[in-house]
């Protein structure tokens, strides 16, 4: 791991705050970078950007979880291959997994969301404002 330009922090921060925000007394919850995720289908760990859990034993887990519904990953250039590729087909193999959300910061973009002004999130039945996630940006 290498250390990820500003940009991509504050969206990924963005992200992580605006969604725990809105999922406060739900079942589900919101975790950043450092928590693992684990692909038993795949042998693989991998440490995404942001996940929702609404798995309870997601929950009790302390060391990473396994039962995600949403995963998001804020491009860098130097990953972005891997994150469409080699990651999107591990993450396909999670039976929880409901959207895996890739973010363009240079283009303002969340893959497959065609809005200007928000990104709906199916999974969790929530919109976020385009100008939430991209907060702070340059150029924002």
């Amino acid at each position: 791991m290498f250390g990820a330009r500003q940009d991509h922090v504050l969206v990924a921060g963005n992200l992580y705050s605006a969604l725990k925000h809105r999922l406060r007394g739900s079942p589900c919850r919101t975790y950043v970078s450092d928590m693992k995720l684990r692909v038993v289908a795949a042998e693989a760990f991998f440490y995404p950007d942001v996940m929702v859990s609404c798995d309870a034993r997601d929950h009790a887990a302390e060391l990473f979880l396994q039962y995600p519904r949403l995963i998001i990953e804020v491009l860098l250039a130097g990953t972005s291959a891997f994150d469409r590729r080699a990651k999107a087909a591990a993450y396909r193999r999670l039976p929880s997994l409901r959207e895996y959300v890739l973010v363009d910061i240079d283009a303002r973009r969340l893959q497959d969301c065609h809005e200007t002004t928000a990104c709906r999130f199916e999974c969790l039945d929530l919109e976020l404002p385009m100008a939430e996630i991209f907060e702070d940006v340059k150029g924002s």
